[in-house]
């Protein structure tokens, strides 16, 4: 029975470790997509490794924050909001249009008690008519997500989402065919060696035949000289 040798061994364990590797690396990717859909969707941000992706609708942060952008939160519990911070934090006054909704504002002051008066960058926003608790708050700003923002904007369009899964499948392409077309031609090289150990065998096996029928017609001229003499 045949046996690896010990570099396409290695070379098994190096493609085996790369594999683990990209399908980690899709899973991870997978994760943080799905954990955005669903955030956008519920209205409420999923957090990973106390992060999270945030679709930001209207403008009433421009400039700081475009409408329909998506922005990085860090997560709060509100003990660490300053005034100036930029906050997400779920409305909880009764009768306003924004009740039970999550918004995006900056902190304009803290008040005695603790809670947080907001307001947007907007110059058409004024001080928000509501008082945010320290307990409301969901998330601190971090930045901007430009390339997510870009992609998001694609996505929820006629054409977006068949330009999107078209760019996957170009990037899916890109990653593997290279490696698909590697193991091709390890698996041809594989064959081609095996193709060529098995005729160098019968070569040795019919040199070796050959050899053995020459000793043995040498030895009948010998005997037949010896019987002559």
């Amino acid at each position: 029975m045949e046996t690896l040798t010990e570099s396409t061994q290695k070379k098994h364990r190096r493609t085996a470790a790369k594999v683990i590797i990209d399908v980690i690396m899709s899973l991870l990717a997978l994760t943080i997509v799905l954990a955005m859909v669903i955030g956008k969707y519920n209205g409420k941000p999923v957090f990973l490794f106390r992060h999270s992706c945030m679709w930001v609708i209207t403008g009433s942060m421009e400039p700081t924050i475009e409408a329909q952008s998506y922005v990085l939160l860090k997560k709060s519990d509100g003990s660490d909001v300053k005034k100036g911070d930029v906050i997400t934090f779920l409305c909880n006054k009764q009768g306003s249009q924004m009740y039970g909704k999550l918004v995006t504002h900056r902190v304009y002051d803290v008040t005695e008690g603790g809670s947080f008066l907001t307001k947007g960058d907007s110059i058409y926003s004024g001080v928000d008519d509501w008082t945010v608790a320290q307990s409301d708050v969901v998330g601190v700003y971090v930045k901007n997500l430009n390339a997510l923002t870009f992609i998001g904007r694609l996505f929820f369009r006629g054409y977006g989402l068949i330009l999107c899964i078209a760019l996957f499948a170009f990037l899916c392409a890109f990653c593997y065919i290279p490696d698909i077309v590697a193991g091709i031609k390890e698996a041809q090289k594989e064959k081609e060696d095996k193709r060529r150990r098995q005729i160098d065998l019968l070569v040795k096996e019919e040199v070796e035949r050959l050899k053995a029928e020459n000793g043995n017609l040498t030895s009948d001229a010998s005997a037949d000289s010896q019987k002559k003499s």
